[in-house]
């Protein structure tokens, strides 16, 4: 269902943010989204949580404790999807309400966390997992599950500011949402064509701008992105993605960074920190400063290690900014904090190369060799190969529900 599916994916979205820094394995992950997924809002305000979903029934009827106990000791979709889905449910859902097993899911994450396997903090947490199994079944099978009802009296809604959209954002909106979730060189093209006339009738309307930078940025004609970001910029000059977008034109104009004169790093820094003094927290015109010096071959400096850091804890849930972040760590030889902002990508139960970077950069780490996992870290992965380039970090849209199959480099060759 729809509804489901937006609650689903925009708890990733929020767990991402306030559990950052804290690894927790595909069932647990899955298990809380859909346990929000399942939201109730009631007309008087109040909201009700715990409600089994209603797509998951049938799944939930063939659960084995086999099945569950082998969730518990796997962290990837090796053993099916499905049961991370739905056993992943059912496991928050009798850790959240289950009187016996009250503190125990806390107790679990801080176990693994502390450096346990998923199998010893299972055992810490939970005890004989066979018998947990069996209690599951037991919890499962009662007349009716718990839920929980949120009065609106306890519920705390913060101001909400809407605008109508201008014409030329209006113009442009499908073309938006199309570029912003990923697209490949073929629906790249065809964006690109079809928003370059629209663009052109809105020339002073800096939504619209945005929208034919990226759209131009994707099919790599970065002398329409850089004049579409300076048009965006005279119409809004505290637009920062428009900043970021013409210094990444910037930086991709020429066939490889090493031929980029120092002349126009400068230059490129100089566009940068104009946005930035229009938008000093926008992540990604911070991550461009640390990156304009370390593309151009040259040791970031502190004030751009700073920036880097900053634009990490912005957005700690974009994927190529938290391997920056790490690899910078392991230059300066803190393996330990490298390892605690990896894990919860290497724990990621969506399996792509990035994931396996991070997880062998961890493992590598847990092997007392630093030396190999910075060599991991300044690797380039097969994930630079996969999919569309689109690791601009927009502001306007939610940059990384999930992983993002990008290297730290941008996908640069």
């Amino acid at each position: 269902p729809p509804q489901a599916t937006l609650f689903h994916e925009y708890t990733h979205h929020i767990y991402s943010v306030a559990w950052s820094n804290i690894a927790f394995p595909g069932w647990l992950g899955e298990g809380l989204a859909e346990f929000h997924a399942s939201a109730e809002f009631r007309k008087d305000g109040s909201m009700v949580f715990g409600r089994e979903p209603s797509y998951r029934t049938g799944s939930l009827r063939y659960l084995t404790n086999d099945q569950i106990r082998a969730m518990l000791t796997n962290d990837t979709e090796e053993s099916g999807v499905a049961i991370y889905y739905t056993g992943g449910w059912l496991l928050t859902h009798y850790l959240t309400f289950a009187p016996e097993r009250e503190g125990q899911l806390m107790q679990y994450i801080v176990a693994l966390n502390s450096g346990q396997s998923l199998e010893e903090a299972a055992r810490t947490a939970f005890g004989d997992t066979q018998r947990f199994g069996s209690d599951l079944t037991r919890y499962r099978r009662g007349t009716s599950l718990p839920a929980v009802v949120v009065p609106a009296s306890d519920l705390e809604i913060g101001d909400i500011t809407i605008r109508p959209l201008t014409s030329g954002e209006l113009a442009t909106i499908g073309a938006a949402i199309r570029s912003q979730s990923g697209v490949g060189a073929e629906e790249a093209a065809s964006i690109y064509a079809s928003v370059k006339p629209i663009a052109e009738s809105y020339p002073d309307d800096a939504g619209a701008q945005r929208v034919f930078a990226e759209a131009a940025y994707d099919v790599g004609e970065y002398g329409d992105v850089i004049a579409a970001a300076d048009r965006a910029i005279a119409a809004d000059p505290t637009m920062g993605i428009a900043y970021a977008y013409k210094a990444r034109a910037m930086m991709n104009a020429p066939d490889s960074y090493a031929d980029i004169d120092d002349a126009t790093w400068i230059e490129i820094r100089r566009v940068i920190i104009a946005g930035l003094n229009k938008e000093p927290k926008n992540a990604e015109l911070l991550w461009l400063y640390y990156r304009s010096f370390a593309e151009a071959g040259i040791a970031p400096p502190p004030l751009a290690v700073r920036r880097l850091y900053q634009a990490f804890g912005i957005q700690p849930q974009f994927a190529p900014m938290r391997l920056a972040a790490a690899h910078q760590l392991l230059v300066d030889g803190n393996g330990d904090e490298a390892r605690a902002l990896l894990r919860p990508l290497a724990f990621s139960v969506h399996r792509s190369s990035t994931t396996d970077r991070a997880r062998a950069i961890v493992d590598a780490i847990d092997a007392g060799d630093l030396a190999k996992a910075l060599q991991i870290s300044e690797s380039k992965g097969d994930e630079e190969e996969e999919g569309p380039k689109k690791d601009v970090v927009d502001p306007q849209v939610d940059p990384a529900l999930h992983v993002l199959p990008h290297d730290v480099s941008g996908g640069r060759r």
